[in-house]
C-alpha cells in the first residue's frame, strides 16, 4: 500500500525527494475502515484530511428538507476532507462514509501545514495539489452547467469503473443531481438491443 502513496504522491509533484516523501510518511497513518464507517461528523471541526488508497467513499450533506446530496463520490488515489473548515478552523457542513471498505491515509491538517512550510520542495506539492483541487472544482461546476444526466453518468463510469456493481442506484443519482427514475431511463438507454 506504501507503494501506491509513493505512486500518487509523486505522480502530482515527482521532483519530490525522497527525504521529503519521507518527512510526509511520518505525519501520516494507514486505518482500514468498513463500509458505513464515518471519517468526521456533521458539525464538528475537523483536524485530518484523508487520501483513500482503496475503496469508494461519499461526501455528503443534508439538505433543510432532511435529504441527502451526495456532493462526489471518491475513488482510489482522491484526497478528501472538509478543506474550507481546516483551512478556517470551523464546523465542517459535510460528512464522508465509506461505502465498501477501504485502506485510508489519515493526515493532521496542522502536521500538513508545518511540513509544507518549513520543507520548500513539500510547499510545491502543496500548492500542486491545491491546483489539482481547485482545476476538479471546476471541472464538476462545467459538468453540471454543460452535461446532460446521461453525459455525467457515463462520466461517472469512465472515472470509477464498475461503480454500477459497487454503488446503490440511489447514490449514483445524488451524486448525478438526477432522480433515481431518471437514472434508471438512462441506463435502459444504454442497454443493449436484442
Amino acid at each position: 500500500m506504501m507503494d501506491k502513496f509513493k505512486q500518487f504522491i509523486l505522480g502530482v509533484s515527482p521532483q519530490l525527494s525522497l527525504t521529503s516523501l519521507e518527512q510526509l510518511r511520518k505525519i501520516t497513518v494507514l486505518k482500514e475502515y468498513k463500509a458505513k464507517d464515518n471519517l468526521y461528523e456533521f458539525g464538528k471541526i475537523p483536524s485530518k484530511f484523508y487520501i483513500l488508497i482503496s475503496g469508494i467513499t461519499k461526501s455528503y450533506t443534508i439538505l433543510d428538507n432532511g435529504n441527502e446530496y451526495v456532493n462526489r463520490l471518491h475513488n482510489k488515489g482522491e484526497v478528501m476532507g472538509p478543506l474550507t473548515a481546516l483551512i478556517e478552523n470551523s464546523e465542517a457542513n459535510f460528512g464522508i462514509e465509506c461505502i465498501t471498505d477501504c485502506d485510508i491515509l489519515e493526515c493532521t491538517y496542522q502536521d500538513f501545514i508545518h511540513l509544507s512550510e518549513s520543507d520548500l520542495n513539500f510547499g510545491i506539492f502543496h500548492r500542486k495539489y491545491l491546483e489539482l483541487i481547485y482545476v476538479s472544482y471546476i471541472q464538476r461546476i462545467k459538468e453540471f452547467l454543460s452535461l446532460s444526466g446521461l453525459e455525467r453518468y457515463l462520466k461517472l463510469r469512465r472515472r470509477i469503473p464498475g461503480i454500477d456493481t459497487l454503488v446503490s442506484q440511489k447514490l449514483i443519482a445524488s451524486h448525478l443531481a438526477i432522480t433515481p427514475i431518471q437514472l434508471s431511463r438512462i441506463r435502459n438507454k444504454l442497454k443493449p438491443k436484442v
